[in-house]
């Protein structure tokens, strides 16, 4: 998307941005937006908020993948949900997702676990 497009004029697209950087920069929005546009990825919205899936398969599991979101707490509870019945609905018997600290109390509160407490080490080539 150019520079200074609709996109890029979003309040959100700069807390977007970042939550790609921090992924370690795999993505770049054109590159979800292609993904969502051929069925690769998923995306959710409610209300201000925002998230993008991606199911994948492996050997012992069908894994939904919760990639990014943004936007409004409160909108969190029903996107959560809209994602759980979406995973459900494809049989997948894993949802994982990756984000801050802070959201730990919050995903708590749904029956979400924390598997392990690490640190991402990247290393660019």
């Amino acid at each position: 998307m150019e520079e200074g497009g609709i996109v890029t004029m979003h309040p959100y697209y700069k807390k977007l941005a970042r939550v790609l950087d921090r992924m370690g920069d795999i993505y770049a929005l054109d590159d979800i937006l292609a993904r969502l546009g051929d069925g690769r990825m998923q995306s959710f919205a409610r209300g201000n908020s925002f998230a993008v899936t991606e199911v994948a398969s492996f050997p012992r599991r069908k894994v939904l993948d919760i990639l990014l979101a943004v936007g409004d707490l409160d909108d969190c509870v029903r996107l959560h949900d809209d994602i759980v019945d979406f995973a459900d609905a494809q049989s997948a018997s894993l949802v994982r997702a990756y984000g801050r600290r802070g959201w730990m109390p919050w995903m708590a509160d749904r029956g979400w676990r924390c598997l392990t407490k690490n640190f991402v080490y990247q290393k660019d080539m």
